[in-house]
């Protein structure tokens, strides 16, 4: 464990890449402090001594309202060192599971305002043609989202996991 102050660790997150039959993917739009908008899977960060798996599951059930029954495969992990990335933290360690569903309308355990509070303003469903084609001044993240599921949905789960850095 590192013996000097936040700006020294890793951030760990564990995040969702729920998909529909139709394969649309599932994103929630989240605004920085600083108002910068970006669309991004439901996840969020990993409590002390809680696993990847187990912050999957949290996340799921807080956010949107899915329980999960069975074990998702874990198939990217995106690590980005840089410290303007996200405050207080040196960098994070993104750990992507795919989660197919059938369609269903988030409706998780935190309310509207709780939700504001992790900088979380509305989800929806995108298909990757729409991520694609998307002109708005929001961003996606990862920024090629569209481009690396599309590989990952055609590869067939499970697969080797993915690991990527920053963009």
């Amino acid at each position: 464990m590192s013996t000097g102050g936040p700006s020294e660790s890793i951030r760990r997150s564990a995040r969702a890449l729920i998909v529909d039959h139709s394969y649309r993917i599932l994103l929630c739009n989240f605004r920085s402090r600083s108002d910068k908008s970006y669309w991004i899977t439901p996840g969020g960060r990993c409590e002390e001594r809680e696993t990847p798996r187990g912050t999957l599951e949290r996340e799921l059930r807080e956010e949107v309202g899915l329980e999960l029954r069975t074990t998702q495969p874990l198939v990217w992990r995106q690590t980005i060192i840089d410290p303007e990335h996200f405050p207080g933290f040196s960098g994070v360690d993104n750990f992507y599971f795919l989660v197919r569903v059938h369609g269903f309308e988030p409706r998780g355990a935190l309310t509207d305002a709780e939700l504001r509070d992790e900088h979380l303003h509305g989800f929806r469903w995108w298909t990757l043609e729409e991520i694609e084609n998307y002109s708005g001044s929001a961003l996606f993240a990862p920024l090629d989202i569209a481009e690396r599921l599309d590989l990952t949905l055609r590869r067939g789960s499970p697969c080797p996991v993915v690991c990527f850095g920053s963009d």
